[in-house]
């Protein structure tokens, strides 16, 4: 059976969710990023609920993630004033996550990129306030 080309309501999360992921990596606001890393959180169970689980669908999920957590190094690194180290650790960072996705893992809450992005956020907002770290 062909998979039907329209999208589910769990693909729109995913893809609403990467779009405020990509806003905030390039300069949004915060509320951007913490939406996107609920919105990743949300569209698994939605897809259960909803009996709509498909392989496009999680290869959209992995492939946000993927996309996420390079970009989100990389802003960690211009927050930290390590733009090459964090482009250095991205190819690192994308094989770790083929390798545990290859394996079979998948953690029960949260992801690399939502750790990277929100270590990103507690930089940012560190800086922000002149608490003397990094």
């Amino acid at each position: 059976m062909t998979p039907s080309p329209v999208p589910t309501l769990a693909d729109l999360v995913t893809a609403t969710g990467y779009g405020l992921g990509l806003w905030w990596a390039f300069g949004g606001p915060t509320w951007a990023g913490l939406s996107s890393i609920v919105l990743d959180e949300l569209d698994g169970p939605i897809a259960r609920a909803m009996g709509q689980t498909s392989e496009r669908g999680s290869a959209l999920d992995w492939g946000a993630d993927v996309s996420l957590t390079g970009v989100s190094a990389l802003r960690l690194g211009q927050a930290t004033g390590k733009p090459v180290a964090a482009l250095a650790a991205a190819p690192v960072l994308l094989y770790g996550q083929a390798h545990l996705r290859g394996s079979g893992y998948r953690p029960p809450l949260g992801s690399a990129r939502a750790v990277l992005m929100l270590a990103t956020m507690a930089v940012v907002a560190a800086r922000s306030a002149h608490i003397g770290f990094m």
